[in-house]
């Protein structure tokens, strides 16, 4: 769904938020009541504002406000076609260029199934009320400016009933009690685009786990029993730990909490920073590899955003990489359903289909796999470069509170490794619909004696850059050769046997003589990785 999105009856860089106060009203039952107010940078005179809403959601009220809340002029609004329904604010006369407030009155619908805006899950008969809004779904709660380019502080406010616990993206300020309700008052956030807002309420069990990362802090976890509470404790202290040695830094969030939602299905977790939510699926096996994948995001997605929804894969290419690496099944796991079979689509998605955004298995573990694949290329073409790893924490730090895109990653990547073609690699996997397959053989004897590998793409909108192919042959090193068709690496010998997918981070599939594979998977430990004998197993 590509966002229907804040526009101006001018250009639609003339207006843009530059903080928001939300309040909500939250029940035991029932939907969700709440107010919202922009600050508004105006560019240039218009009598009409847009922003992104849901059709669920009713405006109660709209008003044009002074700059300390006062004097609300009021305003009508219409509702346009479509499932998304952009919000039309008609204005009495023109906004001059400048600074404006606008406040809207709202009630949003609250859904046990819906993939995002309010969801409500419930366990011994007790609601669960928790927010979801990647990727624009912040349009199913609240009329918003749904997009990730606009990015701004928040400050967020819950009236809540009071046997319920609220946590927000950051720590509580004030807790305003009253007979049948109290009322959270949650400090102002670094800037967020709408998606990262995050709201969890209800009669939570809660633990702490406390001296947690390097700034020895107390992390509040979130949960529906004292069951579920135990299993998470324990492991947040380590995964904190290990993202911050990771990217050699304290995690660049105010603080931390981890709320437990009982809800399975297609929802697995969410990054939300300070508040990271999640699902039934993640629990168990998964626990400690999802909560890295969420604790890197807070550098890639949370205080670095993609600009738009086509650079997804830079949030998530990190996150999914850096999570896996330490485990080989892992690695593996991720790594087969991102290359995909047949044509998943591309890595980079320039535009989608309807107006609803779907994140694809492509864009998000083809994302990491793409990821792995640099990093091997890197590790076996050794160089004085800074390794993938750093590259990262440089880009990150370079852009703390903006936005991340994917021209000028490719710029900084290839001025970090001036020695290997990583943008024109990268140009064309970015955007290729289907993985390469790249077929291995091998001549013995004769006047030409090697391995022979061809590849063939799928259809990519950008040429298709030199495939990066890692090999290796029986009592060698692994090779990195640059393919952009068939080539013949000259050998001596008649090896045993020839692996093309050395290291099983090649973002490729690989096809073999039946001979040729028969002869890799009996070999054992000695001779290949855990990884490499995983990767046997992804057919072309």
């Amino acid at each position: 769904m590509f966002a229907v999105v804040l526009f101006l009856v001018s250009a639609r860089a003339e207006l843009a938020p530059t903080e928001a106060w939300l309040h909500l009203e939250v029940g035991e039952r029932g939907p969700v009541r709440g107010r919202v107010r922009y600050a508004l940078s105006v560019g240039e005179p218009t009598a009409e504002l847009r922003l992104d809403c849901g059709k669920a959601v009713r405006i109660r009220a709209a008003a044009l406000e002074n700059a300390r809340g006062g004097g609300g002029v009021p305003l009508g609004w219409t509702r346009g076609a479509g499932t998304t329904g952009a919000l039309r604010i008609r204005l009495p006369a023109p906004i001059e260029p400048g600074a404006a407030t606008l406040a809207l009155e709202f009630t949003a619908p609250v859904s046990t199934r819906a993939p995002g805006g309010f969801l409500a899950t419930f366990a011994d008969s007790q609601r669960y009320l928790f927010t979801h809004f990647e990727p624009n779904h912040a349009r199913d709660a609240f009329p918003s400016f749904d997009e990730p380019r606009f990015k701004h502080p928040w400050t967020v406010d819950v009236e809540a009933p009071v046997a319920f616990r609220v946590a927000s993206n950051t720590a509580a300020a004030t807790l305003v009690r009253a007979h049948e309700t109290n009322k959270w008052g949650f400090t102002r956030t670094p800037p967020l685009p709408s998606y990262l807002v995050a709201v969890a309420a209800g009669p939570f069990v809660a633990g702490s786990a406390t001296e947690v990362g390097r700034a020895r802090n107390t992390v509040d976890v979130l949960a529906t029993s004292p069951a579920v509470l135990k299993s998470v404790l324990g492991q947040v202290g380590p995964a904190v730990k290990w993202a911050e040695d990771w990217m050699d830094a304290p995690l660049p969030w105010p603080k931390l909490d981890v709320v437990v939602a009982p809800v399975g299905g297609r929802f697995g977790a969410m990054e939300n920073p300070g508040l990271v939510v999640l699902g039934s699926n993640s629990l168990g096996f998964w626990l400690h590899m999802v909560l890295r994948h969420e604790l890197l995001h807070f550098w890639f997605g949370d205080r670095v955003s993609p600009s738009s929804w086509a650079d997804i894969w830079l949030s998530e290419g990190p996150a999914y990489w850096g999570s896996t690496a330490p485990t080989a099944e892992l690695a593996a796991d991720i790594w087969q359903p991102g290359l995909g079979t047949g044509t998943p689509g591309p890595v980079h998605v320039t535009s989608f289909p309807s107006d609803t955004v779907v994140f694809t298995p492509r864009q998000q573990w083809g994302a990491g796999a793409l990821f792995a694949m640099l990093d091997a290329w890197r590790s076996l073409v050794p160089s004085g470069f800074d390794s993938l790893q750093v590259v990262l924490r440089k880009c990150v730090a370079a852009r703390i509170d903006g936005h991340s895109d994917t021209p000028s990653f490719l710029a900084h990547l290839a001025a970090a490794w001036p020695d290997l073609p990583v943008a024109e690699v990268l140009a064309g996997l970015l955007e290729e619909a289907g993985t390469p397959t790249v077929t291995v053989g091998w001549r013995c004897g004769g006047s030409e004696p090697g391995v022979s590998l061809t590849v063939v793409r799928g259809a990519a909108s950008a040429p298709a850059g030199p495939l990066p192919v890692f090999f290796r042959v029986a009592g060698q090193e692994t090779k990195v050769v640059l393919l952009r068709d068939s080539t013949l690496v000259p050998m001596e010998g008649c090896p045993a046997w020839v692996l093309g997918n050395a290291t099983g981070a090649g973002f490729y599939r690989v096809t073999y003589s039946e001979a040729g594979l028969a002869a890799l998977r009996q070999l054992g430990a000695a001779d290949l990785s855990k990884r490499e004998h995983l990767s046997l197993d992804v057919a072309p």
